[in-house]
């Protein structure tokens, strides 16, 4: 478990979708979508948490390097190949 808000927000979503399919009591049938998607916004909001920029990261940093090779390896080609 790398981030415990990230945690933290999947086990709100997940008892929110429990609580959404409860008949009893009625209010937990009310409650579920309101923890689901309190879990939801949190999760997202804390995806990030690390604050790392994707410049950082060695397989972002890589894949862009890649993208920006082959992109110029197609625009230097002649045309019609």
């Amino acid at each position: 478990m790398k981030s415990w808000k990230t945690t933290v927000g999947g086990v709100l979503a997940a008892i929110g979708a429990w609580a959404s399919n409860q008949g009893t009591p009625w209010w937990l049938y009310k409650v579920g979508p309101l923890l689901s998607g309190i879990g939801l916004v949190f999760l997202g909001a804390s995806a990030r948490d690390n604050n790392v920029p994707s410049e950082a990261v060695k397989s972002a940093t890589t894949a862009a390097e890649r993208i920006k090779g082959d992109t110029q390896h197609i625009q230097n080609q002649p045309p019609g190949k």
